[in-house]
């Protein structure tokens, strides 16, 4: 990696900057990116269009108690794939910032550097996991007293996931980069991802776009392999080798757009913080003091 072309991560940047900046980055670092994501990917996807496959087929049949196990084990495994992907991205962005990305990186080192931005990225998970969980229960309780509480309890829950969404982007970045723990982290993504809400819902809905034609992409041979058994009147919720194989391609689409949302947001991130904060100039004294 040249030095004279590192991208600096602490920049104040306008929404297209921010853009430009992360699709430089991954310009510069395709190969390792690449190599490392789908070294990740690739099993998850098999395993996960395998899942998916039982999941889709007991539904259809009807056969609930096999289903519901089916859609937990899935979304473990999206959960796993998802922490796993982040914290190799995270370590990748880290190498990079401190001019040690390089392409003999070993596997001990990247086990080193992943495995405390996993430990943290699983307490962060379980974090919301048990606030959505209590978010529910409250919903619960309040839609089995009165029938007339379940409009007004959807519609706060959707204000509230649209207000919350630009933080909840942010809850794993000061983890990975700021060293804070978990607990921590969510405390300070909220603090900035309110601070700068309309630039970051705008990326949101950019990055949407953008998700969804790759999803729509990737997913498309799954979804003709579909349309071509429903006309010639396959059994209802057969499973073979093609619909596995598609399913997982599929499925890799999705995993594939994970390495580019954590990147993309990191982005956000750097320059919110940036802007708060002001980083790069402390950065730049200390380096200023050392000499």
């Amino acid at each position: 990696m040249n030095s004279e072309l590192k991208i600096e991560f602490y920049k104040n940047r306008e929404i297209g900057e921010r853009l430009f900046a992360a699709t430089n980055f991954l310009k510069q670092n395709w190969r390792i990116l690449l190599k490392n994501n789908l070294m990740l990917s690739i099993p998850l996807a098999i395993v996960m269009g395998y899942t998916i496959q039982y999941v889709t087929s007991f539904s259809v049949l009807g056969d609930y108690e096999k289903y519901i196990p089916y859609l937990i084990l899935h979304y473990i495994l999206a959960i796993a794939g998802q922490i796993a992907l982040f914290s190799m991205n995270g370590a990748i962005m880290i190498f990079y910032d401190k001019g040690k990305l390089k392409p003999g990186i070993g596997y001990s080192e990247w086990v080193k550097a992943m495995s405390p931005l996993a430990l943290k990225s699983l307490l962060i998970n379980l974090y919301i996991v048990g606030f959505a969980i209590l978010v529910g229960l409250v919903c619960f309780i309040f839609a089995s007293v009165s029938k007339f509480f379940i409009i007004p309890l959807v519609i706060i829950l959707i204000c509230g996931i649209v207000l919350i969404a630009p933080a909840l982007l942010l809850i794993y970045y000061p983890a990975y980069f700021k060293n804070v723990e978990a607990w921590k982290s969510i405390q300070i993504a909220f603090r900035l991802g309110f601070k700068d809400w309309g630039r970051i819902f705008v990326a949101i809905i950019i990055f949407i776009i953008l998700a969804m034609i790759v999803s729509f992409v990737m997913g498309m041979p799954y979804q003709i392999y579909q349309a071509l058994r429903l006309l010639s009147h396959s059994p209802v919720g057969d499973i073979n080798i093609f619909s596995c194989l598609f399913a997982s391609f599929s499925t890799l689409g999705s995993l594939i757009i994970t390495p580019v949302t954590f990147i993309y947001f990191a982005f956000q991130y750097f320059s919110i913080v940036e802007q708060e904060e002001g980083v790069s100039a402390h950065s730049m004294m200390d380096e200023f003091d050392r000499l």
